[in-house]
Parts: structure tokens; sequence; C-alpha cells
């Protein structure tokens, strides 16, 4: 029951679960026992993801008693980059594939926007094979790409509609007091509930991270532009005192709504 939610699988859970793994598996490449990397003068550092996609998503199968099957793997793409793939299977269906590319951070003053990139040597060689996600985040990093999920990324002129959540240090920040990544895209799954109050399962999602926030500071969740007959919606998180982008999020759902109901 805690692996579901009222669309099937929570996504949600299942992200924590596979930057679990990716923890894991960095640990395994290192050869460690435990994940506990630190830099050459001794200090704490972190995977920090910085673009997570799922594909060919039917988390909408997940059912009580069902069983996910998830296969995962790993290389290294870049000195600072590793990417994971998690194949998932829901009795014995095919169910979606997530990709997942995070980089190696430290902290470099109070703040978890203060941080700082770090290449690691104890991994395994890099993988000639270039990687396609890690590329688009750096392609829209750059502002680069001209349309992505069909939406035309340069011709947005205004929000189609904002909301403002407040982060919780309890249920929102990982142990490392960064706001966890799924926690992004939780944000983003209630300001769809708030804006169409329609329950609809996942289709596909990008999900791309530019910064992080501390706790009390508040974050908006802009919807920037959306193409309703692809079902696809573009979505920002800034932060309000300063308005710096956190994370772009693009999102498909499914067209068939899953127990739609009206809510009173």
């Amino acid at each position: 029951m805690p692996h579901l939610s009222g669309c099937g699988i929570s996504e949600n859970w299942l992200l924590k679960e596979l930057g679990h793994r990716h923890w894991m598996m960095l640990a395994g490449q290192a050869g460690m026992n435990g994940p506990d990397f630190r830099d050459d003068e001794g200090r704490q550092v972190y995977a920090a993801f910085c673009a997570v996609r799922l594909t060919d998503a039917r988390l909408d199968l997940g059912v009580e008693n069902g069983a996910l099957a998830i296969r995962s793997t790993m290389r290294r793409v870049s000195r600072t980059q590793v990417e994971s793939r998690h194949e998932l299977r829901i009795d014995g269906v095919a169910a979606g594939l997530v990709k997942m590319v995070s980089t190696f951070i430290r902290r470099t003053g109070r703040g978890n926007h203060s941080v700082a990139r770090v290449a690691l040597d104890d991994l395994v060689p890099v993988d000639p094979l270039p990687s396609d996600l890690a590329s688009l985040a750096a392609t829209l990093r750059a502002r680069r790409r001209p349309h992505h999920f069909g939406i035309n990324l340069s011709a947005v002129s205004t929000e189609i509609a904002a909301f403002e959540f407040d982060p919780c240090p309890e249920l929102d920040f990982n142990g490392a007091g960064f706001l966890y990544f799924p926690s992004f895209l939780a944000f983003v799954d209630r300001a769809e509930w708030q804006l169409s109050r329609r329950r609809s399962a996942l289709a596909r999602r990008d999900a791309f991270y530019h910064g992080n926030v501390d706790p009390g500071v508040p974050i908006r969740v802009v919807l920037v532009a959306e193409e309703p007959v692809r079902s696809t919606r573009w979505w920002r998180l800034e932060r309000t005192d300063e308005r710096a982008i956190l994370a772009d999020v693009f999102t498909q759902r499914l067209q068939t709504a899953v127990n739609a109901y009206t809510a009173i």
C-alpha cells in the first residue's frame, strides 16, 4: 500500500526508491560498502540529480497485491555525471523507463543555493557513448532548444497560472538538508490538481533541476505553457524571493482520467 497512490504506483515513492538505488550503485562503483563520498579536503560530497526522465509510463497498472519488478543499471557519462537506467514491469507488463542523471556537488556556503560541482576519480571509466538526457539538460539550461514536448519554448510571453507553496522540512527535504528531488514533482502535481481537479496518470515526464532552496523560502510553481491536444504542460519552479529558476518540468498525462470524479 505505501507504494501506491490514487493513480497506481506512486511516482513520488518510486523516485525515492530509484534515487536510493542510484546512490547505492554509486557506492558500489567506488568500491564502498556504503555511500560516504568526500572531496580531497574531506568535505561531504552528494549526488544531486540534474535531470530525471520517465517514458512509456503505465504506473496506472499498479494495484494492491501486484508485483513491481525493477531492473537497474548505471554508467558514468562524464567526470562529474553518472546516469542510471531503471526498467519497470508491473505483473510482467512493461510499465516505463526511468533515466536519472546526477552530478557530484559539495556545499560552498551555508545555504542550499551555494554548491559547487566536484569531479571524483574513484569510479568506473567514463562511457564513450554520450548521454542524451545529460546533453538535453545542458541544452535546455542554456536556452538553446526551440521545442520540447511539442511546446514552442521561445514563444512564451506570459504565465498561464501560478501557485505558491512553502516546503516543509519534515516532508519535503532530505536528510542532507536539500529540497528532495521528488518534492519538486510533488509540487507540480499539487498545482495541476488545483488547476484542473482531474486525476489522470502520467504518460511521460522530464524534470531538469537548476537550484535548491533552504527551509523557510517559499516557491512558486508556474504554468509557463501547455499543449492541450497532446496533454502536455511546461511548469517552472522559482524562488519567491529572487525569482531564480529552480527547475523546469515537462509533463504529459494519459488522455483518459483515472477514477475521474468531481471534487466537492
